[in-house]
């Protein structure tokens, strides 16, 4: 599943396909190359959604591994918690109610 916002794409890819991110990846640079923009591989990141029941696997790519990735605003940690979120958003208000 691909998934465009603004100048963001995001790649969504089930562990039992992860085998075929190399492929669409560049995929996804031929598609911004046609339309004239430019791929920014250094800002590639990759999470991976953890599945307590499996051993994730892993395709090599050039992408940086992350243990979180906000996406619209939403942060997602490997085990879908939304800890992570919640203490971001804390902070913001005590920010907010300091000022």
């Amino acid at each position: 599943m691909i998934f465009n916002y603004s100048d963001d794409t995001y790649l969504i890819v089930p562990d039992i396909l992860s085998r075929t991110i190399p492929q669409e990846l560049q995929h996804i640079s031929e598609w911004a190359k046609h339309d004239n923009l430019k791929l920014n591989q250094s800002k590639g990141l990759e999470i991976t959604i953890i599945n307590l029941r499996t051993l994730p696997t892993s395709a090599e790519t050039y992408l940086t591994r992350v243990d979180s990735l906000t996406v619209l605003g939403v942060t997602f940690n490997p085990k879908l918690r939304l800890t992570c979120m919640y203490q971001t958003l804390l902070i913001k208000l005590q920010e907010l109610s300091m000022a």
